[in-house]
């Protein structure tokens, strides 16, 4: 059974305020591939589930409802500080009052744009609905996060007309990290 919060405050098993007290910030990246430039990188955040530990608990679900500029390390949002066997980020296609100027209402939760290695301008509109990040020893949330999308140099080797090869590396490859030093980006050493 999933547990679905939408601006209520109340305390959940996990020790964690739903509202009221956020717990801790998340920012989001595209990971680098050389000679790749991005020119915007937008996605829209819906849901968050948290996964507790204690197969006996409930599944959280949290409403977020953002849109993410994935370039700006200061657009974030709120994580719940706790232990969790995994999360998940549950995307969709923004609606009308939340879309930017450039986005087709309902169309793509991930929109990317730039510029690829031979200067060649790209546009990747992928329809990734869920982002799953699960460790075996679970997460343990209490500092500042970074979610990045894909892994380093996911689009060297990409045909950038193939959406769906390469909306399947974002979900299998995404990765969610301890931002260590709180300045928003993932550098080598928090990798």
């Amino acid at each position: 059974m999933i547990v679905l919060f939408s601006l209520v405050a109340c305390q959940v098993d996990s020790g964690a305020t739903v509202v009221g007290n956020p717990g801790t910030r998340a920012t989001s990246q595209v990971a680098p591939s050389e000679g790749f430039q991005y020119r915007s990188a937008e996605m829209y955040l819906n849901y968050i589930s948290y996964i507790p530990q204690d197969p006996n608990a409930e599944e959280l679900q949290i409403e977020v409802a953002t849109m993410l500029d994935l370039l700006d390390p200061t657009s974030s949002f709120s994580l719940l500080e706790g232990n969790w066997q995994s999360i998940a980020l549950q995307l969709t296609s923004c609606y009308s009052e939340t879309c930017p100027s450039n986005w087709v209402d309902g169309e793509y939760p991930i929109m990317i744009t730039g510029q690829d290695p031979e200067g060649q301008d790209f546009q990747l509109d992928l329809t990734v609905d869920r982002i799953v990040f699960s460790y075996d020893n679970g997460y343990n949330l209490r500092d500042q996060q970074i979610v990045e999308l894909a892994s380093p140099e996911w689009l060297s080797n990409q045909d950038l007309a193939d959406a769906e090869q390469i909306s399947e590396l974002i979900r299998t490859t995404s990765t969610l990290h301890a931002d260590q030093n709180k300045n928003g980006i993932l550098d080598s050493s928090e990798r």
